[in-house]
């Protein structure tokens, strides 16, 4: 119906606004438009094609004011709805959320924080770590080292997780060079701290 096309139409232009400008985003805050991002991406809204599109927002915004957005991410709440997309996230999609997820944890040590403390989250990324596209694998593998850095407890971590068995498998990979380039780097983390 026509209803529905400009109900899309105005979608899109609401997601792109968070890529503009300070007073834009301010004017978005306003109007509790983080929250709309976040309903967006919540797996129970049918309007799930548009989620990664969400999230992509969420990550030009934290970019741009990450002391406000970090704060509102790592509400359980929000966290819940970040590694529910994360987890059913297939192919494209997934490579996409894999992308924005990796610059948002460079920016945010709390957020780091907060996604570790996440049994779904770090399981998750752990049972992607053979990912056939390389460079995936190599962001999977680098936001667990990020993860395994800024963990309060990483030798609980890795005892958790058989992170090092797991890791060291990974390391011998002769196939994906650069996957097995950060799987020695977080190798020699975990060594370091054991």
């Amino acid at each position: 119906s026509e209803g529905a096309l400009v109900q899309q139409f105005a979608l899109g232009i609401l997601c792109d606004l968070a890529h503009t400008s300070t007073k834009v985003r301010e004017i978005l805050w306003g109007n509790q438009c983080f929250d709309f991002y976040l309903s967006i991406i919540d797996p129970t809204n049918e309007k799930h094609h548009w989620r990664v599109t969400a999230l992509k927002s969420i990550s030009a915004w934290f970019s741009a004011d990450c002391d406000r957005i970090q704060r509102s991410l790592v509400t359980p709440q929000a966290l819940n709805k970040i590694v529910a997309l994360f987890s059913d996230a297939q192919k494209a999609e997934f490579e996409i959320v894999v992308g924005e997820l990796l610059v948002m944890m460079h920016k945010s040590s709390v957020f780091i924080k907060a996604l570790g403390s996440s049994e779904v989250f770090v399981t998750e990324v752990k049972l992607r770590l053979h990912y056939p596209n390389a460079n995936i694998g190599k962001s999977l593998l680098t936001m667990l080292r990020l993860i395994y850095r800024n963990h309060p407890k990483p030798r609980e971590l890795n005892r958790r997780y058989n992170l090092y068995q797991t890791v060291a498998k990974l390391a011998e990979n002769n196939q994906q060079i650069i996957v097995a380039e950060v799987a020695k780097h977080l190798l020699q983390d975990i060594d370091e701290l054991e």
